[in-house]
């Protein structure tokens, strides 16, 4: 996800790159996953609440990305 969001590999030339390629990432864990659970609902409330507050801080745009689900 975060590639197509904001991959940008001019390393090697490469012409591919996420639709925001410029822009800066704040990445949050939220807890440790319970056995076949996901994050509580005050944990999710917590990430975001930082993330609003860091966007704020820094005066930048924010979009936030929800991605559930076991790798």
């Amino acid at each position: 996800m975060l590639g197509v969001a904001a991959g940008s590999d001019f390393t090697r030339g490469a012409v591919n790159r996420g639709v925001a390629y410029e822009s800066d990432l704040l990445v949050v864990k939220m807890g440790i996953p319970r056995q076949d659970s996901f994050p509580r609902t005050t944990e999710l409330m917590q990430g975001v609440d930082y993330l609003v507050r860091q966007a704020i801080r820094l005066g930048r745009p924010i979009a936030i990305n929800l991605s559930f689900g076991n790798v």
